[in-house]
């Protein structure tokens, strides 16, 4: 269990070379580990070993059934990965044995509109509403069918009635904007995000996506304000860091994304992806030693 959660707490700060080799000795004890396994999974994934990646998940899967997490973890990397009618059948296995089982319901219905098959998302989406429980995540698989119809607006009103049936869900937050941006509407996204934002100031959701929103604007103060403020709220997560140090060098001040980069690896010690835009400003500015 120690090392276990050693490995979890290594894919965190994206050591994934140490990940790896930790996961590998316990499944050498315990080969068919699915928590070893599905972990395994994610830190080949994110080193972009894909094949391994989808080796370890697909035995994850295996061996850990009935417990639906690791059915639901392989058909996402499925669906990711354009393999639609692969995760169809994982999730409808998962429905054989928990027809109501939310999740499942939600990857079945996308795995349909992905491989084109509006028909059969449809009647998940009219199966669930018929649950009182099930109808805000209905309304997340209508926005999800009418965004691939390119009917924007049914898209937008769908992921906004899912959204005020749980303001705090994330998923319904990005679909919508996503469904914004799609409709040409970027102002209007930010008019959403931003009483999101008041309604809920510490989600860090909506301040990455106002500061993505007013980067692609060109308002570099607001972009700036919004990703300080994701900062503030996720001091050990890269992503901040990562997006302002690029709205930094966007603006000239390679100086200044340096020193974000910086406090950032101060934060996460050895974190892959914050070492790898820091070589890169190095090499912006000329700097090999």
């Amino acid at each position: 269990q120690g090392l276990l959660l050693k490995a979890g707490l290594a894919i965190e700060a994206q050591q994934l070379d140490q990940a790896i080799a930790d996961l590998r000795t316990i499944l050498r004890d315990s080969p068919n580990s699915p928590r070893a396994l599905l972990l395994l999974a994610k830190a080949h994934e994110m080193a972009g070993a894909v094949e391994l990646a989808q080796e370890s998940y697909q035995k994850a899967y295996e061996v850990g059934k009935p417990n639906a997490s690791f059915a639901i973890a392989y058909a996402e990397f499925l669906l990711q990965r354009g393999q639609a009618a692969r995760a169809e059948l994982v999730a409808s296995e998962i429905l054989q044995h928990a027809p109501d089982h939310v999740p499942a319901l939600k990857l079945l219905a996308q795995a349909r509109i992905n491989q084109g098959n509006w028909a059969g998302a449809q009647a998940v989406a009219d199966g669930m509403l018929k649950h009182d429980d099930q109808s805000q995540a209905a309304d997340q698989v209508r926005g999800a069918l009418y965004a691939a119809r390119k009917d924007y607006s049914e898209s937008i009103a769908a992921f906004r009635r899912a959204h005020d049936a749980a303001p705090a869900d994330i998923q319904p937050i990005v679909a919508l904007v996503r469904s914004y941006m799609l409709a040409n509407k970027p102002d209007e996204a930010i008019t959403f995000l931003q009483s999101a934002s008041q309604a809920s100031p510490n989600n860090p959701t909506t301040q990455l996506l106002l500061g993505e929103l007013y980067a692609a604007k060109g308002n570099i103060a607001q972009a700036e304000k919004h990703f300080q403020q994701l900062l503030q709220l996720q001091p050990e997560q890269a992503t901040g860091y990562v997006k302002l140090a690029g709205l930094y060098v966007r603006n000239g001040n390679l100086a200044e994304a340096e020193r974000t980069i910086s406090q950032g690896l101060g934060k996460i010690p050895g974190h892959v992806e914050l070492l790898t835009v820091q070589a890169s400003l190095f090499e912006l500015g000329k700097r090999y030693e």
